[in-house]
């Protein structure tokens, strides 16, 4: 089978969702960095139900990383944490993605 030997960074928002399957196995294969601040611990498949007035979402299923460890309600930690700034947020700056960039170009 091909492979493909390069630098690898996985930037993300803290809001990721239905990549974090995605993200955990990138990390725990250890071919990337991960890059950005931890995921939102939900893999996305959740259902809506609304009961007593009330609306919430409740995960269809559990699922989990290398290690056993579960990402519904705790996500994906990154390597390299950084958070957007309202400043560059106002400047169109997306400061994870320029994070992960200048990591790569420094490798």
């Amino acid at each position: 089978m091909p492979s493909v030997h390069c630098r690898v960074a996985c930037p993300w928002r803290g809001d990721c969702r239905y990549a974090e399957h995605f993200v955990a196995g990138m990390h725990d294969s250890g071919r990337a960095i991960t890059i950005g601040h931890t995921t939102a611990g939900s893999s996305g498949t959740s259902v809506r139900l609304e009961a007593a007035g009330f609306e919430f979402q409740v995960s269809r299923w559990r699922e989990y990383r290398a290690d056993g460890s579960l990402i519904e309600g705790h996500g994906v930690p990154a390597d390299i944490v950084v958070r957007p700034t309202i400043a560059g947020i106002a400047g169109g700056v997306d400061t994870v993605l320029a994070v992960a960039l200048d990591y790569l170009r420094s490798r």
